[in-house]
């Protein structure tokens, strides 16, 4: 999850839900409990991982343990009061673009000057700020980058390398 706002946002008691292919109602996924990375920080990100999610450099804020089924229509981030923030309909994303491959993921893309930009190059830091609430304000991430509650914050300025400097010997190699 990305938080395109200037304030942090305690998500204690937010819930992730789907709703299966052919339903009327939610199942629960995810809820978020107190705990020290219950807090999404201003133009931060969170990251709920399934319970098999191993990434050591970027691991998940909170571990769900139920899985995304493969037949359902759309994910919904309730806040505490249960009021829909935000959602992602799958079943219309499929239907424009197909499925996700297993392994890849897909990403919101940038907004930036009040556009939808792909987040890659240029657009990379630049967060996840793409809310149209269309399917092409995501796009599929082959590779994917995961980002949490540790990953700076966004918008910022692409690092730079400063001061490097190589000197080749051609006679050192011989």
């Amino acid at each position: 999850m990305y938080n395109p706002t200037s304030n942090d946002i305690d998500l204690t008691g937010w819930s992730l839900k789907i709703i299966k292919t052919g339903s009327t109602s939610t199942s629960p996924l995810a809820t978020i409990k107190s705990n020290e990375t219950s807090t999404i920080r201003a133009r931060g990100f969170f990251l709920i991982g399934f319970s098999n999610y191993k990434n050591q450099q970027k691991p998940a804020d909170i571990v769900r343990s139920t899985s995304l089924p493969n037949d359902f229509e759309a994910i919904i981030l309730y806040n505490k009061e249960g009021q829909e923030i935000d959602d992602f309909n799958y079943a219309k994303y499929q239907n424009q673009f197909g499925k996700i491959p297993e392994g890849n993921s897909i990403e919101r893309k940038a907004f930036y000057n009040n556009q939808c930009l792909n987040p890659f190059e240029s657009a990379e830091f630049f967060g996840n700020g793409c809310d149209s609430d269309e399917p092409d304000d995501f796009l599929l991430r082959q590779n994917p980058n995961p980002q949490n509650s540790q990953s700076l914050i966004e918008p910022r300025n692409a690092p730079e390398i400063i001061g490097l400097e190589a000197n080749y010997d051609n006679q050192e190699l011989n």
